[in-house]
């Protein structure tokens, strides 16, 4: 089943659950894997143009200006851009090329994209709580201090405090030690090629455990509460007449378009934490090679889509986000197109009766 093996660079990045080049056989796979690499390089640079769109809309306006809430979603776009302009080269440098990958770049490449990856979820914490203060403290809230850049410093470092055990427990390792290169030991050449893993013992363990539980349970056990009170009050206000239904409902929209983005994330991002974990307790020792083939795949694609989660609902939830991108084409062939005025994440339906609220809301 080995197949000119030694022409192969089996170097690659396993230890967030993504295999990159493991393929046993070169003649049997290259349509298969270019096939593959093409649709995640479009998924990729698709991912680029949308996030770059809602940093255009947003600044332009100075939108991200306006509540705590916008500035985190641009936040969320300027994550996913630095990530994949910048983080995302360097692991594939590190990765793909060298056949001796060292144990100190396993922990950089590991750092860097553990870190971005609780960073996007604790972000979607701040969201949800500057909503609920919000709507359930309107007032309150006007009469804050406004504090994202110190908020931006807190994520980021507990951030980088949750990557720290993944950091500690990776490692470069020869090929010929991870679950998936059963069979293999007919390759000549894979001895000496090493990639980066999280061991199947109590450290690699823990520290997977680790990071679902504080990356991921955690902020979406806050997010969903969080969301559960604003919609459950929401729902009173509009059925006692304590607001008015159509401004209910357009924050409600909001809401909803929010939690979706959270979902969204959570598929995209939630299928590599899990899978690290059950690879480090050996859960899917026993699964053949093509089976693990295909499921490093996968989830190498839907870490890549999460790019477009953002951007995506936003556009199918805000018709003025969309006037507004269009406007922008129209304006690169004719100048005279004068600046329109957009309140974001609002029903256009219900935009004369809660104007002045919306304002305040996004």
């Amino acid at each position: 089943m080995v197949q000119n093996v030694s022409s192969i660079n089996i170097s690659t990045y396993t230890s967030s659950g993504s295999t990159f080049l493991l393929i046993r056989s070169y003649q049997e796979a290259r349509n298969v894997f270019a096939i593959v690499l093409t649709i995640n390089l479009l998924v990729i640079v698709s991912g680029i143009i949308v996030n770059a769109a809602i940093c255009y809309v947003m600044v332009r306006g100075k939108r991200y200006k306006r509540n705590n809430s916008n500035f985190f979603i641009t936040h969320l776009s300027v994550v996913e851009l630095v990530y994949r302009l910048l983080v995302f080269p360097l692991i594939i440098y590190f990765a793909v090329p060298a056949t001796e990958i060292q144990s100190f770049q396993c922990k950089v490449i590991t750092f860097f994209s553990k870190t971005f990856t609780s960073a996007i979820f604790v972000s979607l914490v701040a969201i949800a709580a500057d909503r609920y203060q919000n709507i359930v403290r309107p007032l309150k809230t006007l009469k804050a201090e406004r504090k994202p850049v110190l908020l931006v410093l807190v994520v980021w470092s507990y951030a980088a405090i949750v990557s720290g055990p993944s950091v500690f427990s990776v490692d470069s390792i020869s090929v010929l030690e991870i679950p998936e290169a059963q069979g293999l030991e007919e390759c000549e050449d894979c001895a000496d090629k090493k990639l980066c893993d999280i061991p199947q013992n109590s450290l690699g363990q823990s520290s997977t455990s680790f990071f679902v539980l504080v990356a991921f349970a955690i902020p979406l056990a806050i997010i969903f509460a969080l969301y559960t009170k604003v919609a459950l009050l929401l729902h009173h206000r509009g059925n006692s007449g304590m607001m008015h239904k159509l401004a209910a409902r357009s924050k409600s929209k909001a809401v909803r378009m929010l939690v979706i983005t959270v979902f969204g994330y959570v598929l995209s991002l939630g299928p590599a934490a899990v899978l690290a974990m059950l690879r480090s307790f050996g859960t899917l020792n026993n699964s053949s090679f093509d089976v693990m083939l295909l499921v490093n795949w996968t989830v190498d694609l839907a870490i890549n889509t999460s790019s477009l989660a953002n951007p995506l609902i936003y556009a199918y939830y805000n018709g003025d986000f969309r006037k507004e991108i269009v406007r922008f084409f129209r304006r690169r062939s004719d100048r005279r197109v004068g600046p329109s005025m957009v309140s974001f994440i609002t029903s256009s339906t219900t935009k004369s009766l809660t104007e002045q609220q919306q304002q305040h809301f996004y």
